[in-house]
């Protein structure tokens, strides 16, 4: 094994995987939704959802990177 090499449990990958997917999909919600209706208070929620699903993904980045 290479020094540049990493070992990762199958279960983090599938974990991050799931949280991408949540990513995904409030991307795309956020891009319908504003082309929907662009006022403040939407922006706003689309914003706060998109911040809770992005927030579980980079929790998850630390917790990879922290190793085991």
């Amino acid at each position: 094994m290479a020094e540049s090499d990493l070992i990762v449990a199958r279960k983090a990958i599938e974990g991050l995987d799931d949280l991408l997917f949540v990513l995904g999909c409030a991307i795309a919600d956020v891009d319908n939704d504003v082309a929907l209706d662009g006022s403040a208070e939407q922006l706003r929620r689309s914003l706060n959802w998109l911040l809770e699903a992005a927030r579980p993904v980079l929790g998850a980045s630390e917790r990879l990177r922290a190793g085991p």
